[in-house]
């Protein structure tokens, strides 16, 4: 059990290490709508709801890249469990979990253009 820690540990550090480059060049980079005190300066509700939309983004790019990668690391576990019934239920709990957080994630970017469609 602690070896899985130790593991799950480890992944979270790489990947967070491996998208470091990413948020710092978009922290240094800078742009006109950002004023000396880190205010985020909006005129309208429009660019208002435009920022909020690139945010969620994102956020959803970043968060279906994990799923991915979570989705690797239990095809690894399958592949290496060498027949092991707890190892194999272990990793095909894992697939089944990340496919089910992939289909809530669809399922929840397509909700506003269901709404807009609607109204």
């Amino acid at each position: 059990m602690a070896s899985l820690k130790i593991k799950t540990f480890v992944i979270i550090n790489l990947v967070s290490l491996l998208l470091l480059p990413v948020m710092v060049s978009a922290i240094s980079q800078g742009s006109s709508d950002v004023d000396f005190k880190g205010e985020v300066q909006v005129g309208t509700m429009t660019e208002l709801l435009n920022k909020i939309t690139g945010v969620i983004k994102w956020i959803y790019t970043i968060f279906f890249i994990l799923a991915g990668i979570f989705i690797l690391a239990a095809a690894f576990t399958y592949l290496t469990a060498q027949g092991d019934p707890e190892k194999v239920g272990k990793a095909k709990s894992q697939i089944i979990y990340a496919i089910v957080a992939i289909v809530v994630a669809l399922i929840a970017l397509s909700i506003p253009a269901i709404v807009k469609s609607v109204f």
